[in-house]
C-alpha cells in the first residue's frame, strides 16, 4: 500500500527518518552555516599572531610638520599675501584634516582586540593639535598685519 502514511522507505529501528524518502536532502533554511558572498565582505581578516595594530603615526606628524612648514613661511614671506594665505591653508583645513585621517584610521584600528593605546601617541596627537592651532594663529596674524596696512 502506497500512501500518505508509506514509511517503507525508512530504516529499521533507530534509524531517524528522512524527511521525502530515501536520500532527500533537507532543505537550506536561513539557519543553515552556509557562506555567502555578503558574509564573507563582512569578515575582517584574522590578526596575525603576534602582530598588533598600531596607530598611524605617520598622519599626526604630517600635520605638525606642515603646520610649521606654513607658520615658517607665512613669517619670512610676510610681505607676500598669496604666500602667506596658502601658508595659513595648509596650517588650517589641510593639517586639520590630516589629524582628522589619524583619527578615522586609529579609530578603525582601536577595534581590534591586539590593539593597545599608547600613552607617547596621545601626547603626540595632543602637541599635534597644539602647534596647528598655534600655526593658525600665526598665519592668521601675519594676515591681519597686511591687511591692517592696505
Amino acid at each position: 500500500m502506497s500512501g500518505q502514511f508509506d514509511f517503507s522507505g525508512q530504516g529499521g529501528p533507530g534509524t531517524p527518518p528522512s524527511i521525502g524518502g530515501q536520500g532527500a536532502q533537507p532543505a537550506a533554511s536561513s539557519f543553515s552555516p552556509t557562506t555567502t558572498a555578503a558574509d564573507a565582505s563582512f569578515r575582517t581578516p584574522a590578526p596575525v599572531a603576534g602582530a598588533a595594530p598600531r596607530p598611524p603615526v605617520v598622519w599626526i606628524v604630517a600635520g605638525i610638520a606642515l603646520a610649521v612648514v606654513a607658520a615658517v613661511s607665512a613669517l619670512v614671506f610676510a610681505a607676500q599675501p598669496a604666500v602667506t594665505i596658502v601658508a595659513w591653508f595648509l596650517a588650517g583645513p589641510v593639517a586639520i584634516s590630516l589629524l582628522a585621517v589619524y583619527s578615522f584610521r586609529d579609530t578603525g584600528r582601536r577595534a581590534n582586540v591586539l590593539y593597545s593605546v599608547d600613552q607617547a601617541v596621545v601626547w603626540l596627537y595632543r602637541t599635534g593639535l597644539v602647534v596647528i592651532y598655534a600655526a593658525i594663529i600665526t598665519t592668521a596674524l601675519v594676515i591681519a598685519q597686511w591687511a591692517g596696512r592696505l
